[in-house]
C-alpha cells in the first residue's frame, strides 16, 4: 500500500491547480506546463518538450499561476534551471522580491491547508 507521504503527494498534485510560463533570459524563447511541486525553494514544471541537460543554469523570468480553493495567485519572478529530467525542470528561485513571497507563502500555505484536511 502507499506510504500516506506518496498519498499526500498526490493529493497535492491532484489539487495544485497551478501553471507556469517561464522565458529564458538569453534568449527570450518561453514555455510552459503545469507545475508539480513548489515550495518556497522553488518549484518543478512537467514539460512536453523535452529540454536538454545543457539547458541546466539558464536564468529564467517565471510567472506562476495558481487557482487553489478559488484564490487566484500570480506569482513573478526570475529563476535558474537546476534539474532537468524527461518530466520537465526544476527551477530555483533566484530573485523574487517580498511582496511576491507573500504571493508564493500565501500558495504553499493553501496547499499545506489541503494537506491537512
Amino acid at each position: 500500500s502507499m506510504s500516506t507521504v506518496e498519498e499526500k503527494r498526490k493529493c497535492i498534485r491532484y489539487n495544485l491547480n497551478a501553471t507556469s510560463e517561464i522565458t529564458f533570459q538569453d534568449d527570450g524563447k518561453t514555455c510552459q506546463g503545469d507545475i508539480r511541486d513548489i515550495s518556497v525553494g522553488g518549484f518543478f514544471i512537467e514539460l512536453d518538450n523535452r529540454l536538454s541537460p545543457t539547458d541546466n543554469n539558464r536564468l529564467v523570468e517565471f510567472h506562476i499561476y495558481a487557482d487553489i480553493c478559488s484564490t487566484k495567485t500570480i506569482v513573478i519572478g526570475d529563476g535558474r534551471i537546476v534539474r532537468v529530467t524527461a518530466e520537465g525542470i526544476g527551477i530555483f528561485f533566484e530573485v523574487i522580491t517580498d511582496e511576491q513571497k507573500k504571493q508564493l507563502h500565501k500558495i504553499i500555505s493553501e496547499l499545506r491547508h489541503l494537506m491537512n484536511e
